[in-house]
């Protein structure tokens, strides 16, 4: 991933996942996000990175399930 920008990752991640078989992704990452061969000490904290949805012209009549809506304290 040399050179390429976090953003840039996961929204890749995104894109490979949300169509395919989700209707609906959330990433979490470490906070901080550890750096190379760095060892976190602290306690594990995730932070919420990114949400996708389906786009709202795709069929989900065929048994996709609302998106659950994530808590205000999750968008900040």
């Amino acid at each position: 991933a040399r050179g390429m920008d976090l953003d840039e990752i996961v929204m890749g991640l995104c894109r490979a996942t949300v169509p395919t078989f989700a209707d609906a992704i959330l990433v979490y990452l470490r906070e901080p996000l550890p750096v190379g061969d760095e060892r976190p000490t602290g306690p594990l904290v995730l932070r919420l990175r990114r949400t996708d949805r389906i786009p709202a012209e795709r069929d989900t009549e065929g048994g996709f399930a609302p998106a659950a809506q994530p808590e205000p304290s999750e968008l900040e």
